[in-house]
């Protein structure tokens, strides 16, 4: 069996390089992905308004063929936490799009004043998981303000990430073969860890 042993230095040139290239083929496409999230978040307006079928925490098919239901607390009920808003409201924070992030801020203000807008981070049993699925790992960042302004919301979100060293034990990281993080986020839709993205980061510390 082949062993390969990395040292802390590698694997903290590994990351940088994982960020410059996560940062490179997001810049490429900034403004197919703003149109995409901007459509998007129009289009979960509109169910809101028409009570249509707006994006909910439901997971069985058989009470998705009835979403939505004209009830009391239906919509707070299945409404009551997302990660949703927040990933558009990071990603339009990244790529500069005020426009965006200012259309998140009133889906908020209109329709979800309920929902704990929240993120997710690895935790240390999301090793054990993260590339079968197999249980529920990492832990959430919550509530987050979205009533902020994109430097601060950014803040709240990438300061935790100082506060998360699981991420940095991670196999595939220690490996140096970070895509595979990425390819386990898409395959079992979860938010890509925001250590990802640091490059990405402006912060007020970072400008000062």
């Amino acid at each position: 069996m082949l062993v390969i042993s990395y040292t802390s230095r590698d694997n903290d040139i590994r990351i940088i390089n994982a960020r410059k290239a996560t940062k490179k083929a997001v810049l490429s496409n900034s403004d197919e992905i703003t149109s995409w999230l901007s459509e998007m978040v129009n289009r979960a307006d509109f169910s809101f308004r028409v009570n249509g079928k707006y994006p909910c925490n439901i997971n069985q098919y058989s009470d998705l063929l009835d979403h939505p239901k004209r009830e009391g607390t239906y919509l707070k009920d299945n409404t009551a936490g997302s990660i949703l808003y927040p990933v558009i409201a990071l990603w339009a924070c990244l790529l500069d799009d005020e426009a965006l992030y200012k259309k998140v801020q009133s889906i908020k203000e209109q329709h979800l004043q309920h929902c704990n807008f929240q993120y997710w981070y690895p935790d240390e049993t999301s090793e054990a998981h993260f590339y079968r699925n197999d249980d529920f790992h990492g832990a959430a960042l919550s509530p987050l303000s979205i009533e902020d302004p994109p430097e601060k919301f950014l803040e709240q979100l990438f300061e935790e990430c100082g506060k998360t060293q699981a991420f940095h034990e991670l196999s595939a990281m220690k490996a140096g073969i970070w895509p595979l993080v990425l390819v386990a986020c898409r395959h079992y839709r979860l938010p890509v860890p925001l250590h990802l993205l640091q490059g990405f980061a402006k912060t007020e510390s970072s400008r000062r």
